[in-house]
């Protein structure tokens, strides 16, 4: 066996001897100290001792447990109990298990991107003026009994009848699949898909319904009559079309123009009473419980498309309606799971473009699925200008055929309601494609509007609604030209017909006439009033933030780090040393062999064979104990001795050896680079001694105890 410089203890026992003294049987060992400086590999036979204790690494894995400082792996690399080993090496596993489960369930919470909405308040944040959007529950203007009486647009007295003869058609001929529905269709919708568009405008609400804007700023306040505020603010009105409402009205800021300054709108509008249409007293009778006297309105952000039905509030007749709203931005996180898009994609409805939107987007998504299919379209969802015939109809599942009395006309219908089915059945499914797929994804940015309605009776006095709308005239042509006498005059004298009415009567008789022009009209409770109000310059935003972020996932994962195996960040390091140790290993080796190969020439092998008293020779052992110590040699008996006799005998026995003498070597240690060696043996008895080896050019000091024989008379 090659023993080397770090191995300290090797050992045996012999078998029981008796004590020459008291005859005591003892079970010693006996022992070899060598304390060396040199790096020398010392030659020892096998067969000279039973274990060792090994403390220099030899493969891969032991440099691991050597170098790691994951809790439990010295143990295992450093435990001679087979049992204590095994613990170590199951407490390792479990715990790397635990971990590696643990990690694995937090980084699956990770991975679904869980949010939660963090709230907090800009101040003085001065964001853009919301867009109002108007629709009367009466779509019909008074036109309409004219455009009805000469058959310039299609009456309901005609459509139904259409409708009727279909029916007949289609149960005459066995179809009965959607009579029911169809019998039940004598609605407004209904009547609206079997218009052309411009009829459709013809018979809705002009922008004559508005009869007066009051827009106020920081600083300013214009008044407009017929709510023309286009030429002289930032303000447009512009027509939005729906199948239940005709024509609605759409009061937001123009695309390049900037509304944060403004803090209320005021609107004036006129109504018309649903009995006042006389075509319309018999019909539309499915709509006896959804519709009602006034306008419906909704507040949404600037330039986006107005979803009347999913967030319109009523507005009575009559009364002072004011809309309180508060300022909320939703910043919503880019996510893999959730995505969210900032381009500036537009959606179309009927040739005009709307700020994009997720539900629009994905009714738009259904509405070219719809037309794929079906060739027909939905009256409720985006429609493209581009697919109107030579006629200006649009082509809705629920418009009647040209021919009503053929039965190809009946089958026709039937086929566009089965398709229409199937697609609203997949709506669902179609919907969360187009979501998963990223067609539709919502925006990362956008504003809502937390509206309070408070509605009071107003009934403003016709007098001063003229005085009111006169004054304001005055001061528009004074303002527009300062230097005409004249605009100051008519200015006064408005001024003193509100002071003393009686006193001016060539004013208060333009007034009356202005009165019974204009103002009459409200006097019987067809008009309401509506006032957008800004409630304060603040932002409330939302802010979509991850529940569990990289920064916690790390944290925790740190700490079952810790719990578990005491794992750390040194862990890098460490494997940077073992990768590092392991690519330099041979030429570590190789240097290794050639300071081994030099130690060999300047230190002699050493051999020690127990069988033979651990001794080369006998003799020489013998003669050299004589030739130190003859007297000491002749008073100690050769016999072993029990513990106590032992200690006795240590003290006698003492072998000085000189390296500058040849003659007389007890063990002979030679060194042909250096003639200056010293060996000194010292404390020898029976059965133990001590060998000390020193060079000069080492300080490695090495101790190595050996079992030997007991030597016997």
């Amino acid at each position: 066996m090659i023993y080397t410089v770090k191995e300290n203890c090797l050992s045996c026992y012999d078998e029981p001897v008796k004590c020459n003294h008291c005859n005591q049987l003892e079970h010693e060992s006996s022992c070899i100290n060598c304390s060396t400086k040199t790096h020398q590999n010392v030659s020892i036979p096998n067969d000279s001792f039973i274990s060792t204790r090994r403390n220099k690494p030899k493969g891969k894995l032991e440099l691991f447990c050597v170098l790691s400082s994951i809790r439990g792996v010295q143990r295992i690399y450093s435990s001679q109990i087979p049992f204590i080993r095994i613990l170590w090496i199951l407490f390792v596993i479990i715990m790397t298990c635990v971990l590696m489960v643990s990690s694995g369930f937090l980084i699956s919470d990770y991975l679904c991107y869980s949010t939660a909405w963090n709230t907090r308040s800009l101040l003085d944040d001065k964001s853009e003026f919301p867009a109002i959007t108007l629709c009367a529950h009466n779509p019909f203007s008074l036109n309409v009994n004219s455009l009805w009486k000469e058959n310039i647009v299609p009456s309901p007295r005609q459509i139904k009848s259409r409708l009727r003869q279909l029916l007949v058609t289609m149960l005459d001929n066995g179809i009965t699949d959607y009579t029911g529905d169809l019998a039940f269709s004598d609605s407004i919708e209904f009547y609206y898909t079997n218009l052309n568009l411009n009829d459709t405008i013809k018979v809705g609400h002009d922008k004559d319904m508005l009869y007066h804007c009051m827009l106020y700023e920081e600083g300013s306040t214009v008044v407009a009559e017929k709510c023309d505020l286009e030429p002289e603010t930032s303000i447009r009105i512009r027509r939005f079309t729906h199948p239940k409402y005709f024509n609605c009205w759409t009061i937001d800021g123009k695309p390049n123009a900037s509304t944060s300054d403004v803090t209320r709108l005021i609107i004036l509008a006129h109504l018309i009473p649903l009995k006042k249409i006389e075509g319309a007293n018999t019909s539309f009778i499915m709509d006896s419980f959804t519709r009602g006297e006034g306008i419906k309105v909704v507040i949404h952000e600037k330039g986006t498309y107005p979803e009347i039905e999913k967030h319109g509030v009523n507005i009575q007749p009559g009364r002072m309606n004011e809309i309180n709203y508060e300022t909320i931005f939703w910043k919503r996180l880019h996510t893999p799971v959730a995505p969210c898009t900032n381009e500036n994609i537009s959606i179309e409805d009927l040739g005009i473009y709307y700020t994009y939107k997720q539900s629009q987007c994905l009714n738009r998504m259904l509405q070219n699925e719809l037309f794929t299919r079906c060739g027909c379209l939905n009256s409720e969802w985006p429609r493209s200008i581009k697919l109107l015939d030579q006629h200006k109809s649009l082509p809705y599942c629920q418009k009647l055929p040209i021919n009503v009395n053929n039965i190809h006309g009946a089958e026709e219908m039937k086929t566009r309601l089965d398709c229409f089915g199937t697609v609203l059945t997949d709506l669902k499914q179609l919907k969360e494609k187009a979501v998963q797929k990223g067609v539709c994804i919502p925006r990362c940015g956008y504003y809502t509007y937390d509206t309070k309605l408070s509605v009071t009776s107003w009934d403003p006095d016709p007098y001063k609604l003229a005085l009111y709308t006169k004054g304001y005239r005055h001061v528009d042509k004074f303002l527009n030209e300062p230097n005409q006498r004249k605009h100051i005059d008519e200015l006064l004298e408005n001024f003193d017909a509100s002071i003393d009415p009686i006193k001016n009567k060539n004013q208060l008789h333009s007034i009356r006439t202005l009165f019974s022009n204009d103002y009459q009209r409200f006097d019987d409770g067809t008009h309401t009033y509506i006032s957008l109000i800004r409630q304060d310059f603040d932002t409330i935003m939302k802010e979509e933030r991850l529940v569990f972020d990289i920064y916690i996932l790390i944290s925790r994962i740190g700490g079952l780090c810790s719990l578990c195996i005491g794992l750390t960040m040194a862990f890098i390091v460490e494997l940077v040393e073992f990768v590092y140790l392991l690519c330099f290993k041979n030429d570590m080796k190789l240097t290794q062999s050639n300071e081994n190969y030099k130690l060999n020439q300047n230190i002699k092998t050493m051999k020690i064979n127990c069988k033979q008293h651990c001794l080369h020779d006998k003799e020489e052992i013998e003669h050299n104990q004589y030739y130190l110590n003859e007297s000491k040699l002749s008073t100690i008996p050769n016999n072993h001795h029990c513990h106590h006799h032992q200690q006795q005998s240590q003290n006698l026995w003492q072998i000085n050896y000189d390296n500058n003498s040849n003659n007389n070597n007890n063990i002979n240690i030679t060194n042909d680079s250096n003639k200056n060696e010293e060996f000194l043996t010292s404390e020898i008895i029976p059965n133990c001694f001590t060998l000390t080896t020193n060079i000069e050019n080492d300080n490695l000091s090495v101790t190595t105890s050996v079992t030997q024989t007991p030597i016997e008379n």
